[in-house]
């Protein structure tokens, strides 16, 4: 694995910052929310609703999808339909 290679269980958020140089309170200020929210979804401990994915992928440009974010929901079809 190169230096810049995410190992699988990194939280796509948290590549996204790593990519960026981005620290959660950057990350939550970018997104317009909490910080303890961010924290949250990195950890584990909450999924983001679909609303909210979809205001992530916009307001990231994309680079992290709703897809990704909430697998458990989606089943790949990238229209957006949800399983």
């Amino acid at each position: 694995m190169s230096t810049d290679e995410q190992p699988a269980q990194t939280h796509p958020l948290r590549a996204y910052r790593d990519r960026h140089q981005l620290s959660q309170p950057d990350l939550a200020n970018r997104l317009g929310i909490p910080v303890s929210y961010v924290r949250a979804v990195e950890g584990g401990h909450r999924k983001p609703s679909v609303s909210r994915c979809k205001l992530i992928e916009k307001m990231l440009g994309g680079e992290v999808t709703r897809y990704v974010l909430r697998r458990d929901i989606y089943d790949g079809d990238r229209r957006g339909r949800r399983a």
